[in-house]
Order: C-alpha cells, then sequence, then structure tokens
C-alpha cells in the first residue's frame, strides 16, 4: 500500500513537470490556484474511478485526466490575454465558460486540451475525456473518465464556493453519476477525508 502511494505521488510530481514550461509566465492566470485545482480535481477523478463498480477502469487515468483537464485554458490565455480576463470576469459571477469561449473562438478550452493531449501522444481515452469533460453525457459512446473529471471539478468549484464537503458530493448530478455505479459509501469517505487533509503537494505548489 506504502509503494502505490509512494509511486502516485512520483506520477504526480512527473506529469505535473511536464506541464510546468507551458503555464510559466501565462497572463491573468494564478499558477498557484491553477496547480491547486489541477492536484483536487486529479485526485478527486481518481477517487471516483476507484469507486466505480464498472470493470476495466483505471484510477491512474482518470488522474492523469484531471491534471489535463484545464490545460487548454492556460493555452488560451496565452494566445488571447485579453479576452480571456473579460471572459473570466463573467465566469466568476456565473456565466457560463463554454458558451462564452464558443461564441467568441469556435472552440472551446476543452477542445484545445484534448487538441494538446494528441499532440503529447496521450491515448485517445484520454483526449475523449478532456473533449467532453463539460459536457459528459454527449460523449459515444460513454465516456467514465469525462464523467469522473466533470463530477470532480463540481465538487472542488462547490467546496472553493464554501459547501461542506459532504454537501457537494451530495450535489454530484444523478445522471451523470449513474453510469459510474459509485459505491458512495466509500467514495463520501475517501473524498472527504482527502478534501479536509493536508494538502500533501504543497511545496511543489508553493514553487510551481
Amino acid at each position: 500500500m506504502r509503494s502505490c502511494a509512494g509511486f502516485e505521488r512520483v506520477r504526480t510530481l512527473v506529469i505535473a513537470s511536464g506541464m510546468v514550461g507551458v503555464i510559466e509566465h501565462v497572463p491573468g492566470l494564478d499558477r498557484r490556484a491553477f496547480w491547486k485545482t489541477s492536484f483536487t480535481v486529479a485526485n478527486l477523478a481518481r477517487a471516483i474511478v476507484r469507486h466505480s463498480r464498472v470493470g476495466g477502469l483505471s484510477p491512474e487515468t482518470a488522474f492523469t485526466c484531471g491534471i489535463l483537464h484545464h490545460v487548454g485554458s492556460a493555452l488560451m490565455h496565452i494566445a488571447h490575454p485579453e479576452v480571456m480576463a473579460r471572459i473570466d470576469a463573467l465566469v466568476a459571477q456565473g456565466a457560463p465558460r463554454s458558451e462564452l469561449e464558443s461564441s467568441q473562438f469556435g472552440y472551446t478550452f476543452s477542445e484545445v486540451g484534448a487538441e494538446l493531449g494528441r499532440r503529447w501522444r496521450f491515448p485517445e481515452t484520454i483526449c475523449r475525456a478532456l473533449t467532453y469533460q463539460s459536457a459528459p453525457l454527449e460523449a459515444e459512446p460513454f465516456s467514465p473518465y469525462a464523467a469522473a473529471v466533470h463530477l470532480a471539478i463540481g465538487i472542488d468549484r462547490d467546496v472553493a464556493n464554501g459547501q461542506r464537503e459532504e454537501h457537494a458530493l451530495g450535489e454530484m448530478p444523478r445522471d451523470v453519476r449513474r453510469p459510474l455505479a459509485l459505491d458512495l459509501l466509500a467514495l463520501y469517505e475517501e473524498s472527504v477525508s482527502s478534501l479536509r487533509g493536508d494538502d500533501e503537494l504543497d511545496v511543489f505548489l508553493g514553487k510551481a
């Protein structure tokens, strides 16, 4: 068990280090907040898949999808800093990011992230998860990894907005979580403990 945990920490740092150069100096992007969200979503997505009763799923693949989930946003901030700053301001007030980006650019951060994943030669399973993370039920066939990332993003957002961890987990949309056949008791126990625990990546994030 300890060796598995050690491997996961190493994997986390390897994936993260590969992204450092991409987001080193991004106008209007809070690097520490970016990494904090990346790792929280990654860990939650991994927990969701770990406690899914669907066979053949990999928690580590879910983690990778989570750690990459908004790398496309970083690239769009590099390419369109002023427009993205305006979109960020509206999203902070509750506006739908994907709709604003699609209207303005004809594509969204999810599609940009998926294309980057293909250029980095990630498996298509991961690229599809990135593509459909905002609308997992539109993926045909169903992408459990897109669903896991979608649920993880919602939990992270709700907790960041002040909801208790248990309540945020309870707000997971049923139509998205149902195909995953989750063991909710085990998922709640692990996720609440993780969300309330000390940030083991704080040293890395402080330097990133």
